[in-house]
């Protein structure tokens, strides 16, 4: 089964973030074609003017790199719903001469492309397993709704298999990668509260299930407040890198 499936890029002047939720979405695809032997599947992506090697330059069954020539146009604005369906199909195409290296139904392929066609292009995904309540009778789930600019990041709480409550707490950073690299810790304070905070225990997300929101509490001990405020202000949505980087201070 397809561990990984990375999309990146030549260099980092064609890099843009609109590209992870297609990647997402089709590693979330890939995967569950159960046949695939691969382990690791990446495509980078190079520009028009490369004189770097197309196609597969790698392939010894268990891990395949591929370079694909992307218009660097389409890339800079995977806002367009055009250049976002051109997209799926050219990395799908891409993709081709492996399954038919190994024998692989390609029709799998198309079908990939036309359930995410017939899901609007509509990326969610869920971060990790539910988290069960100390009482066991609540479960929390994270998910991020992708879009090319930006992320909407979601608690939602299940009981009995029914969601009760679904809360969007940031519209936030493209990458939910880069998030949840930060806010790592992920648990129920009781049965009622469920809290999200970073590594230093300066930053938290309380979520009240039985109210259907979320407070934010800064607690100081290694940064200044504002220093807390700005590191959570960087992940909002909207900002250039520049602006992220002063905020954080890189």
């Amino acid at each position: 089964m397809l561990r990984r499936f990375e999309v990146g890029f030549e260099s980092h002047r064609i890099a843009t973030s609109g590209i992870t939720a297609i990647e997402v979405n089709l590693k979330a695809k890939l995967s569950q074609l159960k046949y695939i032997s691969y382990r690791k599947i990446y495509i980078t992506l190079i520009e028009n003017t490369s004189k770097n090697e197309r196609g597969i330059i790698w392939d010894d069954g268990k891990d395949a790199h591929i370079n694909l020539n992307v218009d660097t146009e389409i890339l800079s604005n995977l806002s367009d719903i055009e250049n976002v369906k051109f997209m799926y199909r050219l990395l799908l195409n891409t993709l081709e001469p492996i399954w038919l290296k190994n024998n692989w139904d390609a029709e799998d392929l198309i079908a990939i492309y036309n359930t995410i066609e017939s899901e609007k292009f509509e990326v969610e995904v869920r971060l990790g397993k539910e988290i069960v309540s100390p009482d066991r009778k609540t479960k929390a789930v994270i998910i991020c709704k992708l879009y090319p600019d930006y992320a909407d990041y979601f608690i939602g709480f299940k009981k009995a298999n029914r969601t009760v409550c679904k809360i969007l707490y940031l519209k936030g950073h493209p990458v939910p990668g880069l998030f949840f690299d930060t806010f790592v810790r992920r648990y129920w304070k009781d049965n009622d509260m469920f809290i999200l905070n970073d590594a230093n225990k300066e930053i938290y997300f309380l979520f009240s299930v039985s109210r259907c929101s979320f407070e934010i509490e800064y607690l100081p001990k290694i940064n200044s407040m504002e220093d807390c405020q700005n590191q959570l202000k960087g992940f909002e949505a909207g900002l250039s890198q520049e602006e992220r980087l002063k905020l954080w201070k890189l």
